[in-house]
């Protein structure tokens, strides 16, 4: 298929005969309003975003949108089919103008799911955090954990902890906004920026400030060894007042006869 002749063509570099050949296989395509063969169209929009020929796949993207009528329910899956593919070619604002032009709700919160997926899975970070910010409010809880979970973990691993910190408000049901709160504390300190991580976890209910030390273990310890064990004991006492499991977790871990490597065991 002469699509994927040029992206090889690409790929090894010979830009020129890569161009010819995407243009051949645009010509063929008949891109216009009522055609009937649309199988293609994200295909070559995909591998013209991957291989570097942007301002082509923005040109393309353009005559894909005036060729299709998305009060057409159907047709707007042709729209969602070519912003994924840009995603995959790593063009994420263009994507987001296939966007633009669906109508319904199942197509839009399909596209924002994969292209987020995408973006945090090809680690652009920047493209990721603007992408939540475009996602609707009306997508549904459980997506929004399931977008910014894994974000936040990438963003903390990167230090980009502005982002983290911008992100926390978009989580509105307090269970995901508290964990939130936990990854970045958990990315602060393993930085070794203490101050701000317990600034942050001072903010989360006490399951998560939990969660937070027991993460934070390794930072703990590279300070002085044994710290982090201290530190959940201590964290215990007070939360078994408030909840008897915790208690339990307190007798354990300042039992003098237990072996630190068994209290490890329970952080």
């Amino acid at each position: 298929m002469l699509t994927d002749l040029g992206w090889t063509l690409a790929r090894i570099g010979n830009e020129v005969e890569a161009a010819t050949v995407f243009q051949q296989a645009e010509d063929s395509l008949k891109i216009q309003k009522g055609s009937s063969d649309r199988t293609w169209w994200d295909y070559l929009l995909e591998a013209l975003a991957s291989s570097g020929f942007v301002s082509r796949a923005a040109a393309l993207s353009e005559r894909i949108m005036n060729a299709v009528d998305s009060s057409n329910d159907n047709q707007n899956g042709i729209l969602q089919n070519c912003a994924i593919a840009c995603g995959k070619g790593g063009q994420f604002e263009l994507a987001r103008k296939f966007i633009d032009q669906m109508q319904g709700s199942s197509w839009k919160r399909g596209a924002f799911i994969s292209l987020s997926d995408e973006a945090i899975r090809q680690r652009d970070l920047t493209a990721a955090v603007q992408l939540a910010f475009a996602w609707p409010g009306w997508i549904e809880p459980g997506h929004w954990a399931e977008m910014l979970t894994p974000l936040a973990d990438a963003l903390a691993d990167a230090q980009r902890f502005d982002d983290l910190r911008s992100l926390i408000p978009l989580a509105k049901e307090a269970s995901l906004r508290h964990n939130l709160l936990a990854q970045l504390a958990t990315g602060l300190a393993r930085a070794r920026h203490f101050t701000e991580a317990f600034d942050a976890i001072e903010r989360a209910d006490l399951e998560h400030v939990m969660i937070f030390l027991a993460d934070s273990s390794v930072a703990f310890d590279q300070v002085e060894p044994g710290l982090s064990i201290r530190a959940l004991e201590e964290a215990t006492a007070v939360a078994g007042w408030v909840r008897d499991d915790w208690g339990k977790i307190h007798e354990i871990l300042a039992d003098p006869g237990m072996a630190p490597t068994d209290k490890a065991g329970i952080s």
